[in-house]
This record gives structure tokens, sequence and C-alpha cells, in this order.
């Protein structure tokens, strides 16, 4: 953020802002409702039966924890959709 501000770019973060160095414009996703959406179509294209495996974001992180939230609520619709696996994805932010 200080090397961007220092050149005069602008920065735009989604879903999470940096407490000590807030971005200058800010978009948030209701992840919850998004991901409940999105376990409902999953339900719904699988007949509700199958296995199902979930790549995570950051883990711990409030989008990816409101994301697990809305999708498992999802899935607790289809008890034939079996979650097989949980991994967290190999995301580099540096």
């Amino acid at each position: 953020m200080k090397a961007a501000r220092e050149a005069k770019i602008p920065v735009v973060a989604v879903d999470r802002n940096a407490p000590d160095a807030p971005a200058d414009t800010f978009i948030a996703t209701d992840s919850v409702s998004a991901a409940r959406t999105l376990g409902e179509y999953v339900g719904k294209v699988t007949g509700g039966k199958g296995n199902v495996a979930i790549i995570q974001g950051q883990v711990g992180t409030t989008p990816e924890q409101d994301r697990d939230k809305g999708f498992s609520e999802a899935l607790a619709k289809f008890p034939e959709l079996k979650v097989v696996a949980k991994q967290p994805s190999n995301v580099d932010a540096g």
C-alpha cells in the first residue's frame, strides 16, 4: 500500500481491507449468501448425490469462514452429497 500510494496508484480491496493500510476503495460481497447460492446450484446440477471437494481460500479469514458457512448450509439440504475433501488453495499473496 505504501509503495502504491507513493506512486499514486489507486488500490481497490475486495472482501478484505488491511486495517493498518486501507485501500482507496473497498468492495465487499455477501460471502454467506453467494456461497449458499453456489451450494444450492451444486445440489441441483448433481441431483443432490455425489462427492464434493472444496478448495478453500485463505483459511481463517472472514471471507473464507463466511463462504464455508453458506456452502455448508446449502449442502445440508442434500444429505447424499458428501464433502470428501477440504483443501486450502496455494495462493501466493506476495
